[in-house]
């Protein structure tokens, strides 16, 4: 019997409220000592742009060999600041597109609902 392959990107958002200074390339170091532990290893890291007039910064590492996407990034106005971390699952190189979609999709959300870092 043949198990059809799941199509899309699927993926968590969690938002934290931070009450001190933050460090996106080092937010993720659980998470990515996690998927090292199962055999992950980093294909690629980077720090993206995300929203108008790219008003948001992500830190963004890619994970072989689930093809995993971490990023968190940081939000905040009126004395409420959040990271929204994002970790997600795709298929590479069929879902790249979909991936970048849900990303922006997430990021712009989070601007519009928690305003951007000035």
């Amino acid at each position: 019997m043949r198990i059809p392959a799941l199509d899309g990107v699927y993926g968590t958002i969690i938002l934290t409220p931070l009450s001190g200074p933050y460090d996106p390339k080092t937010a993720l170091v659980a998470e990515f000592q996690e998927q090292e532990a199962t055999g992950g290893k980093v294909i690629g890291e980077a720090t993206q742009k995300f929203g108008g007039a790219n008003r948001l910064h992500a830190q963004l590492r890619d994970i072989e060999p689930r093809r995993c996407a971490l990023s968190r990034a940081i939000c905040g106005e009126r004395g409420r600041t959040m990271a929204v971390q994002v970790t997600m699952e795709y298929a590479s190189p069929r879902d790249e597109a979909l991936k970048q979609d849900f990303l922006n999709a997430v990021y712009d959300e989070a601007l519009h609902k928690l305003g951007g870092v000035k």
